[in-house]
């Protein structure tokens, strides 16, 4: 059960590549070392392994990296390049900024950008990118309401499938 005042926090998928160009907005830690970073980068998938480089410098963290920022209240850092309306007629890619922290992983020989962030902070971004600004108030609440229990549900059934031992 998700305990009263704690605000979960969530992981998703934004995408994956042999290489991901972002930008650090503001001061990040990365994780396994304890370096702070910022300004633009590049994630490499290379030798089993990601390697983050930029003009300057060039890290070789251990996998998974983890980069938090310094000011999560005021923090945010932009992928670059993001295929958005995947196979629709739409399809294209845009610069995309986010809140929270960033972690990248391997999958099958590619790097995966994960966006780490409280499900508050996720629903504003839901809600706002899913309906229209001139929706009334008592519509955009309702919306809320809805997926917040849904989030909040599916979190709970991903910690009970967990507990039982399957793979989610």
């Amino acid at each position: 059960m998700i305990k009263e005042g704690k605000v979960p926090e969530i992981q998703i998928g934004i995408y994956s590549g042999k290489e991901i160009k972002f930008t650090l907005n503001a001061h990040f830690t990365e994780s396994n070392s304890g370096n702070s970073i910022s300004g633009e980068w590049i994630a490499v998938f290379s030798g089993g392994k990601i390697v983050l480089m930029n003009n300057d410098s060039k890290l070789d963290p251990a996998t998974p990296v983890l980069l938090v920022p310094l000011d999560v209240q005021d923090s945010s850092f932009t992928l670059h390049a993001v295929t958005i309306g995947v196979d629709f007629h739409w399809q294209r890619n845009e610069d995309q900024v986010f809140k929270g922290s960033l972690k990248f992983i391997t999958e099958n020989d590619k790097i995966t950008a994960v966006n780490i962030l409280s499900v508050e902070d996720y629903l504003t971004s839901v809600i706002s990118s899913e309906m229209k600004a001139t929706s009334s108030e008592e519509f955009l609440k309702a919306h809320a309401v809805i997926s917040r229990s849904w989030l909040l549900a599916q979190i709970e059934k991903g910690r009970k499938i967990k507990a039982e031992g399957k793979k989610i």
